[in-house]
């Protein structure tokens, strides 16, 4: 196997294709709560802050002492009552699952029809919490939403500076490869956590190829 550039730092994988998501564990203990108490939440944040990431860290969280179903309105025209139907005999039998916490995702472009689905899942106790999530402001999704989230916002935001450079040290360690000016100057040219991680393998990259090839 040809060798890599995190090699040549004692890396056997690269480190830096982790999905930077452990910023995303403070944002899932402080919802925790509300989700426990049967409420809904609103989780809202851009391309590439962790938002994705952070509701999967929360179905590993949740998984296994509660049942859980997942839906992304990206994917598919919504029909959230399908949901209900959580395995095959449920689905042949017609019978609905109680009680579920539904983690919906890119709700961005949810009709008022569809907001209402919810609400009524939700009042009728088949929901029993909802975390919804979306790269929209909440003031954009349906009225009927917003009244019932209340001040349950939670957002994910980019990186500072200094938590760039805490995040490259924990996953490189200390090396002469990026010094805190370097990333510094990575950092100012990337929108986001994930684009950051991004530029920064990049350089890593080209600087190990240009000593290799002297």
């Amino acid at each position: 196997m040809q060798k890599q550039w995190f090699n040549d730092l004692g890396f056997q994988e690269n480190p830096l294709r982790m999905t930077p998501h452990e910023r995303g564990f403070k944002k899932i203990d402080e919802m925790l709560p509300f989700i426990m108490r049967g409420g809904i939440v609103y989780l809202q944040g851009r391309y590439g802050t962790g938002k994705t990431s952070t509701l999967r860290t929360l179905i590993k969280r949740l998984k296994g002492k509660h049942r859980i179903v997942y839906f992304s309105c990206h994917q598919q025209k919504p029909d959230f009552e399908d949901l209900l139907y959580t395995n095959f005999l449920r689905r042949l039998l017609k019978i609905k699952a109680k009680g579920l916490i539904a983690l919906i995702d890119e709700i961005q472009e949810i009709t008022d029809n569809e907001a209402q689905e919810i609400i009524d899942l939700y009042k009728r106790k088949y929901i029993r919490s909802v975390v919804l999530a979306s790269n929209a402001d909440i003031l954009d999704i349906p009225e009927s939403l917003q009244q019932l989230i209340g001040t349950n916002v939670f957002v994910t935001g980019s990186l500072t500076l200094d938590e760039a450079w805490h995040l490259i040290k924990e996953r490189l360690g200390e090396n002469e490869l990026l010094t805190r000016d370097r990333v510094e100057k990575i950092y100012k040219r990337s929108s986001n956590p994930r684009e950051f991680l991004q530029n920064v393998e990049d350089y890593c990259r080209r600087v190990y190829d240009t000593t290799q090839a002297a």
